[in-house]
């Protein structure tokens, strides 16, 4: 995901990363897998954590 240079800094990728993991969380899945380029930025504030490639976020569930 990439967010245009004109929109950046609005929270817009923060919604459409909050929406994916939302619907993950709704879909039954425990973990969000977030796959980057060498140079991509994640902020902390994502919640992702770094994993052998890439990232990856646990959806707390109780079902588990």
């Amino acid at each position: 995901m990439v967010v245009a240079g004109t929109t950046q800094r609005r929270g817009v990728g923060r919604l459409l990363m909050d929406s994916a993991v939302r619907l993950a969380e709704e879909s039954g899945c425990y973990k969000v897998p977030l796959l980057v380029a060498d140079e991509a930025y994640v902020p902390k504030r994502a919640a992702f954590k770094a994993a052998t490639q890439g990232f990856c976020r646990y959806v707390p569930s109780d079902r588990f």
